[in-house]
C-alpha cells in the first residue's frame, strides 16, 4: 500500500545537502520511508533552483529525486510576505506556503524534459547572475547597516539588541516591498506585531547572530544564499542545514520562538542511513 502525503508538512535541505541527495541515491529509500513516517514533502524554492541551474550534471538525477519523493515548490518569498500581511496581527496563517506538486509536474508524459529545459533555461542563467551580484555587494550593505544601528554602551553588540534590530530589519523591508501596509503603522511602528512576519524576522536573526553578535564578515558567496534559506525555514517542520548555519539557527532557537516549530539537523542527519 502506497504512503498517502497531504503536503501539509515540509522538510527543507539547503542546495548543497539537495546536491549530496542527489549525487546518494542510496540515501533515497530511507529517505522516502522517513518523509512517508512524518507526512513530510520535500520543500523546494524557486531561489534554489536558480542555484542549481549551473549544476547541469545534476539535473537528470534532481529530476528522478524530485519525481520518486513527496516533493513540491513552495511559494517565492514575496508571496509569503504578501500572505503574512494579510493576515496581520495574527500570528497563524490559514494559507500553506505550498506553490504546486512537483511530482503532479513531473509525471506528465513531458514533464521531465519541461523540467530540464527549465532548469537550463536563460531566466535561471540571469537569475544565477542576479545572485552572484547580490553576494558581491553583501559586504558593502552589511557595512552599512551597522553604521545605522552601532554596539551597546559596551562597545559590544548583545542578545538583548536582536529584537530591535529586527523591528528595524523589518521597517526597512516592507517600506521597500509593502508601503502601503507599512503606511498604516507610520505613526505607531510599535503597534506591528512582528511575529506575524515570520519569514523576515529569522532573516533579520540570522543577520544579527551571524554578522553583529559573532563579529563576521561575509566571505563566500554561499553566506548570501544563508539568508536566502532563512526566509522560508520558519514554515517548514524539518530543515537539514550545513553545519555553520545550522549552529546559528540552534542559537537563535535558544533565544527566540521563531523557530519552536522547526527541527534543525545538520548533515548528520545522514549519519546511519
Amino acid at each position: 500500500m502506497s504512503a498517502i502525503y497531504t503536503f501539509s508538512k515540509l522538510i527543507y535541505f539547503d542546495t548543497n545537502i539537495l546536491s549530496h541527495l542527489a549525487n546518494h541515491q542510496e540515501l533515497w529509500h530511507r529517505l522516502f520511508q522517513y518523509c512517508s513516517d512524518n507526512d513530510l514533502a520535500l520543500a523546494v524554492t524557486n531561489a534554489q533552483l536558480v542555484e542549481l541551474h549551473d549544476a547541469d550534471r545534476l539535473y537528470d538525477k534532481l529530476i528522478a529525486l524530485f519525481l520518486n519523493a513527496p516533493s513540491v515548490l513552495i511559494k517565492p518569498v514575496e508571496m509569503i510576505r504578501e500572505m503574512e500581511t494579510t493576515v496581520h496581527p495574527s500570528t497563524v496563517s490559514p494559507d500553506s506556503i505550498l506553490l504546486v506538486s512537483l511530482n503532479s509536474l513531473l509525471e506528465k508524459p513531458d514533464g521531465p524534459t519541461q523540467f530540464r529545459t527549465f532548469l537550463a533555461s536563460d531566466g535561471l542563467a540571469t537569475g544565477r547572475g542576479s545572485q552572484r551580484q547580490h553576494a558581491k555587494r553583501m559586504p558593502q550593505v552589511l557595512d552599512e547597516r551597522k553604521k545605522n544601528f552601532p554596539p551597546s554602551k559596551t562597545g559590544l553588540y548583545t542578545r538583548h539588541q536582536a529584537d530591535k534590530f529586527v523591528r528595524l530589519t523589518m521597517r526597512q523591508w516592507l517600506s521597500q516591498s509593502n508601503a502601503s501596509f507599512l503606511n498604516r503603522y507610520k505613526n505607531n511602528f510599535d503597534a506591528l506585531n512582528i511575529e506575524t512576519f515570520r519569514s523576515i524576522r529569522l532573516y533579520g536573526y540570522v543577520i544579527f547572530y551571524k554578522y553583529y553578535l559573532g563579529q563576521r564578515k561575509p566571505k563566500k558567496p554561499s553566506d548570501f544564499g544563508d539568508l536566502a534559506h532563512s526566509l522560508y525555514l520558519p514554515y517548514c517542520e524539518v530543515v537539514v542545514i550545513e553545519r555553520d548555519l545550522c549552529n546559528v539557527l540552534n542559537q537563535i532557537k535558544q533565544n527566540h520562538n521563531v523557530l519552536d516549530s522547526t527541527k534543525l539537523y545538520d548533515i548528520d542527519f545522514f549519519k546511519g542511513w
